[in-house]
């Protein structure tokens, strides 16, 4: 036998591969999702790529452009229409008023008030002037009309509101073939604020500071507990304050410092806590807080005429919110020992209860999400 068929055959070389080629196998590993791929037991995988945007902030810049425009326009709109409107429909309606005297003297003057200003007052018949006098002191009429003698009196109350005070005095001039009326103001504004402009200015930055202290809390401070004792020492803090140079600087008000303070400290709580509440239904519910306390509110609260003089049935409206029940609240614990005050502290403290209320729904049912939620463990 030839020592070439003995000898035994050598094995064939690999052919390399090219470079673009792969094997099967690799490829089909290759191109298998990533989703597909099984993670280790008991550990969650990050996402590794970005969401895409959603959103407003997915529209081209000139769309986006276009809505934030037509947002404040309509926003403008919306607040000149809600502020100069009301103030320009401001007139008399259904302002209570007594008027003092025998029923014979009485009844005529009450007909012919009726024709001349019809729905403008709501007549209140009492038999004298120390009638009318308690009905004012209790805050159920804005003034009185005292007739039976050589000429009529009038009777008003100018911490109640000066714009009433001047309404009625034109009233009773009117009624008097345009001969003065002497006038008696039973309680008056006080000396540092005679035309009432100092409160009714100075319960603006009140609203909208509470306003904001709500908004911020909300979105800043994560921990519901923290929120409420946020707002809590604002109130409490704002309001000693605030009655502190609104009494004691400005003048705006009188009787007792602390009873005013606590008034003050009702409405920054009643608004800072209805806005953390409502935030727990997200930027949707912090914005109707806005709009129930400033957008509403504020406009509606009649704090600088009384919520009879401003077009129906917003007056009434306003008095529900806190802005309006706080600010009658105040002129009744400032100038009128306390009367006619049960109503309003009522509504106060309710919005408050409300504002609570949410909030510790909010976080409770924060907690309740967390705990069905599965845990995930991530390695160390």
């Amino acid at each position: 036998m030839s020592e070439q068929s003995r000898a035994p055959a050598q094995p064939k070389p690999a052919e390399p591969e090219s470079p673009g080629r792969e094997s099967a196998p690799a490829r089909q590993n290759e191109a298998a999702p990533q989703s597909n791929r099984a993670a280790p037991q008991g550990v969650t995988e990050e996402p590794t790529g970005e969401e895409p945007s959603r959103g407003l902030r997915a529209l081209p810049p000139r769309q986006l452009t276009a809505v934030a425009v037509s947002a404040l326009l309509l926003l403008q709109a919306l607040m000149l229409t809600l502020f100069a409107w009301p103030n320009a429909r401001m007139g008399p309606r259904d302002v209570p008023i007594a008027i003092a005297g025998p029923p014979a003297a009485v009844a005529p003057l009450t007909q012919q008030l009726d024709r001349q200003a019809p729905g403008a007052f709501e007549v209140h018949r009492v038999t004298d002037e120390a009638a009318a006098r308690d009905r004012i002191e209790e805050r159920k009429d804005y003034g009185a009309l005292v007739v039976g003698g050589q000429q009529p009196r009038l009777l008003v109350a100018s911490a109640a509101s000066v714009p009433v005070a001047q309404l009625l005095q034109q009233m009773a001039t009117g009624m008097n073939e345009g001969r003065q009326v002497p006038v008696t103001d039973v309680v008056p504004a006080p000396e540092g604020d005679p035309r009432g402009t100092g409160l009714t200015m100075g319960m603006l930055p009140l609203i909208l500071t509470s306003m904001g202290a709500g908004i911020i809390l909300s979105f800043v401070v994560g921990s519901t507990r923290w929120r409420l004792l946020g707002a809590t020492a604002f109130a409490i803090l704002g309001g000693l304050a605030s009655a502190a140079l609104l009494q004691g600087w400005i003048e705006a008000i009188d009787g007792p410092y602390l009873t005013n303070a606590a008034v003050l400290m009702g409405l920054m709580a009643a608004i800072s806590l209805t806005v953390i509440g409502l935030s727990v239904f997200g930027v949707v519910g912090t914005a109707l807080g806005v709009v129930l306390m400033f957008l509403v509110g504020n406009p509606f609260s009649g704090i600088s005429a009384g919520p009879e003089m401003l077009p129906e049935p917003w007056g009434a409206l306003g008095q529900l919110l806190p802005a309006g029940a706080s600010g009658q609240l105040l002129r009744s614990v400032a100038f009128f020992d306390g009367n006619a005050a049960i109503g309003k502290l009522l509504i106060v403290l309710a919005w408050i209860a409300l504002g609570l209320t949410l909030s510790l729904l909010g976080a409770w049912l924060k907690r309740t999400r967390a705990s069905r939620a599965p845990s995930a463990v991530r390695p160390a």
